[in-house]
Order: C-alpha cells, then sequence, then structure tokens
C-alpha cells in the first residue's frame, strides 16, 4: 500500500468534476451561530479540571510515568492493521469495541451523568483523564461548495488504524445517540488531534452540534509548551517517532527525512477527498495523520511532566496542556457574513492599484459573490475568481456586450456560462458598476473612479512630504497630471 511520499498526485484526483456529494443532504449557507450546548461545556470543564488536578498530583504522575515506561513503543506502521470502514454496522462495531471496556460501562456514564462531585455530575477521579485514548483526524473538501464537508474522519487506537468514509456514513456520524457522538463525549477516554481549531468547528458543523470533543489532548499545544521549533506533525514525527519506527519499519523511512513529509502533507492538502474509491497512496497519507499520535501523546506527556518544577506548580506544563485543550474544545462554530475587510485583502493580493472610489466597487462586487456562492453551494473563487473582480472594477463594463468580452479575454467559460444561464445575475452585476460610477462621476469626484495614483499612495507622499516629479524645481505638469492634482484637492 505504501507509496514513495515524493508521488505526484495525478490530476485527475485534483479538483474533478465529480458530482456533489452534498447534494444529498441539507445544506444551508445563511449566518448562523450555535447554541451553547451547556451539557458538554460543563463536561468538557469539569474533565479538563480532573486532569488538571491529576497533573498535579505526584502520585498520579508517578502512576503515569510507570505505565509510560512500561509502553511497547510505537506500533511499526507495516504492521498494523488498516480498517476501511463504509458501512454503518461496521462502523458501530469498530467503536462499540474501543468503548467496551471502559468503566463504568452504563448509559448514563457514557452521556455524562456520572454520580460524583463536578458541576456535570462527572465524578472528579484523578485517573479519568488517563484511561484511554484514540487518535482522531478529518479530512475535509472546499471546493465546489460554500462552507466545505468532511470527507473522511481517522481513528487509530492501540490495535488499529481506521479510515471512516464520512460521506457514505454521514447520517451514522450525525446521530446524537450513536458510537460515534458518545466516543467524544466520553469523559474516560483521552482523544489526542494535532492542531484541532479547525476540527472541532467541523465535527459541529457537518454532523450536529452535539459533536463536541470531552478530554481533548492537542499535540501541537504540547509542542508550543515545549518549545519545539516547529509544531507541525510533520516535524514531531520526524523528532519522536521515526526513531522508534526505523528498524521494524525501514520502508516508512524512505522518505522519512522532515522536508519529505512536509513535501508529502503539501501535495495531499490539495487532493479532492471526494474521489471514491479512495487510491492507495491517498489512505495510506490519511492513516499516518493519526497512526503516530497516541505514540506522540505518550512521548509527549512525559516531557511536559519532566519539565515541571516541583516546586513550582505554577509552571505544570501537562497541567497547562490540558486547559488549552479545553480552551480549544469550548469552540463554537458559526457562519458569519464576508469580513469587512475581504475587498482589502485582495486588492493586496493582486497588488491593485485602486482609488478610494474603486475599492467600494470592489466590496460591492464581493458582496454579490458571495450571495450567489451561498445560494448555488459553491466555493465564491468558483463562481468567480478574484483577477476577474479586480478586471471588473478596472474596466467597468457597462453593458452585456463589453461583459461578455471581458469573460472571453480572460478564458473564463463558466463565468459566461452562469451569466448567460441567469439574466437576473448579469443584470445586478451591470447594475452595481453603473451605480458605483453615478457616485463618482457625482459633482466634485469627476474623474476619481480612473484615478491612475491609489488614495493610499497620494496619502503616503503627502506624509513623507517628498513632492511628485511634476512639482519639483525645472519641471513642468502635464494636463493630466494638473488635473489629478486638482482632484486631489477637491472635497469629498
Amino acid at each position: 500500500m505504501h507509496k514513495p511520499s515524493s508521488e505526484r498526485i495525478p490530476s485527475q484526483w485534483q479538483n474533478n468534476a465529480y458530482p456533489k456529494p452534498q447534494t444529498s443532504w441539507q445544506v444551508s449557507n445563511a449566518p448562523q451561530t450555535l447554541e451553547h450546548d451547556l451539557e458538554a461545556e460543563s463536561l468538557i470543564h469539569t474533565a479538563a479540571a480532573a486532569a488538571a488536578a491529576a497533573s498535579g498530583c505526584v502520585a498520579q504522575v508517578q502512576d503515569l510515568e510507570r505505565r509510560l515506561a512500561a509502553d511497547a513503543g510505537l506500533r511499526p506502521l507495516a504492521t498494523t492493521p488498516l480498517r476501511y470502514i463504509e458501512s454503518a454496522l461496521d462502523l458501530e462495531a469498530f467503536l462499540s469495541d474501543i468503548l467496551a471496556d471502559i468503566e463504568p460501562t452504563t448509559e448514563n456514564s457514557v452521556s455524562g451523568s456520572v454520580s460524583g462531585t463536578g458541576s456535570s455530575g462527572l465524578s472528579l477521579d484523578k485517573t479519568c483523564a488517563f484511561k484511554k485514548a484514540v487518535a482522531i483526524d478529518l479530512e475535509a473538501h472546499s471546493y465546489r461548495s460554500y462552507q466545505g464537508f468532511v470527507c473522511l474522519v481517522q481513528i487509530s487506537s492501540v490495535d488499529c488504524d481506521a479510515v471512516i468514509d464520512a460521506l457514505a456514513l454521514r447520517s451514522a456520524l450525525a446521530d446524537p445517540s450513536g458510537a460515534f457522538i458518545r466516543l467524544l463525549r466520553h469523559p474516560r477516554v483521552v482523544k489526542v488531534m494535532h492542531g484541532a481549531d479547525s476540527d472541532v468547528l467541523w465535527l459541529q458543523r457537518d454532523f450536529t452540534p452535539a459533536a463536541r470533543i470531552v478530554n481533548l489532548f492537542d499535540t501541537a499545544r504540547a509542542a508550543q509548551l515545549l518549545g519545539e521549533p516547529s509544531v507541525s506533525l510533520a516535524h514531531l514525527i520526524s523528532c519522536y517517532a521515526r526513531d522508534e519506527d526505523r528498524t521494524a519499519d525501514p520502508a516508512s523511512l524512505r522518505n522519512g527525512s522532515r522536508d519529505a513529509l512536509a513535501s508529502e502533507k503539501r501535495v495531499f492538502q490539495v487532493a479532492d477527498w471526494r474521489i471514491r474509491p479512495l487510491p492507495s497512496s491517498m489512505l495510506h497519507y490519511a492513516r499516518q495523520d493519526t497512526h503516530y499520535l497516541l505514540y506522540l501523546y505518550r512521548v509527549l506527556s512525559t516531557r511536559l511532566v519532566q519539565e515541571t518544577d516541583p516546586n513550582s506548580p505554577e509552571t505544570n506544563r501537562l497541567q497547562q496542556l490540558w486547559l488549552k485543550s479545553a480552551d480549544v474544545a469550548l469552540r463554537r462554530y458559526a457562519l458569519q457574513e464576508v469580513a469587512a475587510d475581504a475587498h482589502l485583502k485582495v486588492a493586496r493580493q493582486y497588488k491593485a492599484m485602486l482609488s478610494d472610489t474603486m475599492l467600494p466597487l470592489l466590496r460591492d462586487l464581493i458582496h454579490w459573490r458571495d450571495q450567489i456562492a451561498r445560494e448555488a453551494d459553491e466555493s465564491p473563487p468558483y463562481v468567480f475568481p478574484n483577477h476577474f473582480l479586480i478586471a471588473l472594477v478596472r474596466e467597468t463594463p457597462r453593458s452585456p456586450f463589453q461583459l461578455d468580452k471581458l469573460l472571453r479575454r480572460l478564458g473564463l467559460a463558466r463565468g459566461r456560462c452562469l451569466l448567460s444561464r441567469s439574466t437576473k445575475c448579469a443584470r445586478r452585476l451591470l447594475a452595481l458598476i453603473r451605480a458605483r460610477l453615478s457616485v463618482a462621476r457625482a459633482p466634485g469626484r469627476r474623474h476619481a473612479l480612473h484615478s491612475q495614483r491609489p488614495a493610499v499612495e497620494r496619502l503616503a507622499i503627502e506624509a513623507s512630504g517628498v513632492r511628485p516629479p511634476w512639482r519639483r524645481p525645472g519641471t513642468q505638469a502635464t494636463s493630466h497630471q494638473r488635473r489629478h492634482e486638482e482632484d486631489d484637492r477637491r472635497p469629498t
């Protein structure tokens, strides 16, 4: 199954014209913020407090160190079973096996109603944070979707690596009473993830608001606390896990340098994870993201304990890690309107020389594109790329003929097709441009829209006190330059 990590993904695997899988479920792109899940948030706080308390207890830390020292080490990738799960029965069986030996196993304990001392009823047993651990990661896709969606869920236990088809099993993963949600919310299972900031939001967005992670251990936060030069997963694997894997699994080390791992990640990050069946190299990459996390969890936990000064409890690194990870788990998904400075970012991206009246037009066009993308559930750059919006601002087509001519010149066949199918969309676009032109031609702003000198540049020149070349002694300004100077002095 292993492929060299320098392998290039064939073009047919990238952003291919597959049918949109999100047509099989209901999508809402309206701005929204999910409500607070008080039960889950209480569980997250209580589990983090229990783990932090255990981290400050000498007896519990010594017990953790003994168990970590007795650990068998990293299981070689080549000898670790891999399960590809695409049926609800297999999913339930796999997750139930993970939850089976966790005590207590009553329904109430799984939902967080264990009798004890915590605000949610969870017992503050100091060993609960170290009862059992699984590694979790997600692979998402954003092309041809406004919000994006999760395509794969990877879960690794001490026994095997599993890659779950989230497209085929979306409803099973979203079942609030299903094994997946029970696993995420179980207070006696540590969920090891790397850089979970986006993952915790995607789980809520795509499955259910109840998909909250209780007892999160974020290895990226651990690397920050340890002062690692890089917090990337490739760096941590190359520093800690690869030495353990070298003798037993030399094939996985064929391109095991840090640069090769980082290069492999860059290649597969642009892959189209909607592809079914998954190519073996993509499947191999997906399982690697979780295979090493459990070992990193054990190694980083030990290092965090070792770097804690017993005489200075406030420097307890492991305790800080649990609290920082809880802050990540408490994040709530929100779908907002277009950012207020989105047009400025686009202008900076293309280093566009836009005047102070061209920028509002760019802002209007970005909002126009965003509305179309929300209604069609498409990614905004897929509807119309940014360079087309910049061209619209610069050339300001005023008729359908001029608009079509611009689209032809830029080679935007998809944009021409969209505007030809929706005359309402084209009329609104031209109306936006005409409205901005009429504002720019109002008294006092006669040549502002097509000023060749952007507003920010004029302000910088005035602030620096440097005179333009045509204002220096011995030079004479042209009529065109004098006209712009008059426009600059004219009040707006």
